[in-house]
């Protein structure tokens, strides 16, 4: 079926200059510290992309540097970790609030172009 659509995640190495790093390095940091803030709203609370993304995205969009769909996939992030907190309890593990510490940021289609010569041009706040 041609109208059938795929989800691949790309894990790619990206080739950066200096200037380029640090401005990926600063999406990076806004990107985690607006996971957390949407964590640390929900925790308790909501696991739900549906019920975290209205939760938490206004504070998101106010305490970082993230563009609006970045502050959505930070609220959607946050509800993924949460709910997978929630199935370790059930299976009787012990868990904590996720924090989120490694330097990895989600793109989408709507955060990243992809061009056909193999670039990419993604987003970021100077």
């Amino acid at each position: 079926m041609a109208d059938d659509y795929v989800r691949r995640t790309a894990i790619t190495r990206l080739s950066v200059d200096g200037e380029q790093r640090e401005l990926l390095e600063v999406t990076i940091s806004e990107w985690k510290r607006g996971c957390q803030i949407a964590t640390d709203m929900a925790w308790g609370n909501c696991n739900t992309k549906s019920d975290v993304q209205p939760l938490a995205y206004d504070d998101v969009r106010e305490h970082t540097d993230l563009g609006s769909q970045h502050a959505i996939l930070a609220t959607h992030q946050a509800a993924q970790a949460i709910t997978s907190c929630i199935e370790r309890r059930s299976k009787g593990k012990k868990v904590s609030k996720p924090t989120f510490t490694a330097p990895t940021v989600k793109y989408d289609t709507r955060t990243m172009t992809l061009f056909d010569d193999g670039t990419v041009s993604v987003p970021h706040k100077a």
